[in-house]
């Protein structure tokens, strides 16, 4: 929690990170983001957390 307060939590991944404008996409933004619904069970294996934060 401590690294939450400091706001030392690292950045968002760039595949779930929105793409609103035309041409994010050609810089990662939003690529290879899986939309749960889209899967049985709407559950699929993939990363939300910034790597800084996994244990």
């Amino acid at each position: 929690m401590e690294d939450v307060a400091n706001k030392d939590t690292g950045e968002v991944p760039m595949h779930i990170r929105n793409a609103p404008a035309e041409g994010m996409e050609k810089e990662g933004y939003h690529v290879g983001y899986k939309y749960p619904h889209d899967y049985p069970g709407h559950y699929v294996e993939q990363q939300y957390l910034p790597d800084k934060m996994l244990g």
